[in-house]
């Protein structure tokens, strides 16, 4: 369940299609804010990720561009560790 729900985050259109790199984590960036992924995308992953939630222990979903360097500062540009549902969810990812 893991994998198929992690395989199918990979394979949104959205998540294919961010712009730029992994952020930089003095930065603080927020990816959907900067215009870096959109809002659409980020709810989607969030439904997927609760979903995951209810039914497997996970922690924390990280989405990373191939290179990520830690050494550098550099964070995943997009993370979900909480369960958010509906509307808080929408207006988060705005």
């Amino acid at each position: 369940m893991v994998y198929q729900n992690i395989r199918a985050i990979s394979l949104l259109p959205s998540v294919r299609a961010s712009k730029g790199g992994n952020v930089v984590t003095e930065d603080g960036e927020d990816s959907v804010k900067a215009g870096r992924f959109p809002a659409e995308g980020h709810a989607t992953v969030q439904e997927i990720d609760n979903n995951l939630a209810s039914q497997v222990s996970v922690s924390e979903i990280y989405a990373v561009v191939e290179g990520l360097n830690a050494d550098k500062g550099e964070a995943p540009f997009c993370m979900f560790n909480t369960v958010k549902f509906g509307v808080q969810a929408a207006e988060e990812a705005e």
